[in-house]
């Protein structure tokens, strides 16, 4: 309607159309007019001199930003471009009136949609608030069926509900998660192996897919829009709010540091032990905070120990956990630790097997040396 209309009023000016531009799913309110691809083009056509005239609709198609948008229309025709509105006509800058009555103009398009946009937010509110379904694609593990209830255009809605054969995964990660802490790599590897791909691709979950189920409060049962949650709808419940809360408690310290969240900053094994080991019967020093309390497995140490060890400048090829056992064997070497001890500390049975990670101290070997005197120095004649 809006094309057709600015074609009939071009057409009664006698003007040509060189070009035409618009924007599907884009706020001319929330979104500003640099980071606009139509009007950012629009504009360096102008400053080429590719056409004189610049017709919208009306002049709310060109923004409604009351702080931008007045600056945006008053830059073309001050770069020579006459804009017009097919409804609105033109819009000048002779005098400061003219002036005033362009910036009102889209201080009165923001207002309006602001308004709109509170009116929006309002409604969705209550819609969840109800326990409907707000449009869009249904979650993984729900989908849309019709009940026969009809909108005001008496037009069938959609409703949603639980998809018992998706929800099976749903159950699936939030228990591994819950169970064992495991993030969505894991996860994803796990169902996998078990054969549980994404039936709406056929392929198996990308961990980013598992991250973002994990995060939905609606398989807990409860329907949100912005700030707005609904209460929990039995009938919507895949797994147990209790269960989607630990998950989430368990997401939240896995995405950060949890021992500087704490309000600390570890700097030696003591500190650890200390002030960020989660107190637990568990004999190992170094465990998981993320989930189950657990030991810390060889793999996400081995991850830990490359991380710290690219950041410090370690080449590739040298980038392994085990190579801090030389170190570690050396150092206590260094320290006039027996021998017997640090065979212990590495654990190995045999005395030579242990051998291979005690480089060889060549400064305490120089230590250990004798000055050679000569002959001629000997009683201070020569």
């Amino acid at each position: 309607m809006q094309k057709q209309r600015c074609h009939e009023f071009a057409a009664e000016k006698g003007w040509d159309i060189i070009a035409e531009f618009s924007e599907k799913g884009v706020s001319g309110f929330k979104v500003s007019a640099k980071d606009r691809d139509a009007v950012q083009e629009i504009q360096r056509d102008a400053a080429m001199g590719k056409f004189d005239i610049l017709l919208v609709f009306m002049f709310d198609r060109l923004g409604r930003k009351e702080d931008e948008t007045p600056f945006v229309v008053e830059w073309f025709v001050n770069n020579g471009i006459e804009v017009w509105s097919a409804e609105e006509g033109q819009q000048r800058f002779d005098n400061h009136v003219d002036k005033l009555m362009n910036y009102i103009r889209y201080w009165q398009a923001s207002g309006e949609s602001l308004k709109t946009s509170i009116r929006t937010k309002t409604r969705l509110g209550q819609i969840v608030q109800e326990g409907r379904f707000r449009g869009g694609t249904p979650a993984y593990g729900y989908q849309l069926v019709k009940k026969g209830r009809t909108g005001k255009k008496n037009r069938e809605l959609y409703d949603i509900e639980i998809n018992p054969d998706e929800a099976f995964a749903v159950k699936r990660m939030f228990d591994l998660t819950d169970r064992y802490g495991y993030g969505g790599r894991k996860i994803s590897t796990i169902l996998k192996n078990e054969g549980i791909v994404n039936l709406r691709t056929g392929e198996p979950f990308h961990y980013s897919t598992i991250q973002h189920i994990l995060a939905n409060i609606m398989n807990a049962g409860i329907l949100r829009s912005g700030e707005t949650q609904s209460e929990v709808f039995p009938e919507l419940q895949i797994i147990p709010l209790e269960q989607f809360q630990r998950v989430a408690k368990a997401r939240e310290q896995r995405s950060v540091n949890y021992a500087i969240k704490c309000g600390w900053e570890p700097e030696t094994v003591a500190d650890y032990i200390l002030n960020g080991r989660p107190d637990t019967a568990i004999a190992n020093i170094f465990l998981c905070h993320t989930g189950v309390t657990r030991p810390l497995d060889a793999r996400s140490a081995s991850a830990v120990i490359s991380r710290h060890m690219k950041q410090a400048g370690v080449p590739a090829e040298r980038r392994a956990f085990h190579a801090l056992r030389r170190t570690f064997g050396t150092r206590l070497l260094q320290n006039e630790v027996s021998l017997e001890l640090i065979q212990q500390l590495l654990g190995h049975r045999d005395m030579n097997s242990m051998k291979p990670y005690l480089s060889i101290d060549e400064q305490g070997l120089k230590m250990c040396s004798l000055p050679l005197l000569f002959r001629g120095e000997v009683g201070g004649r020569r």
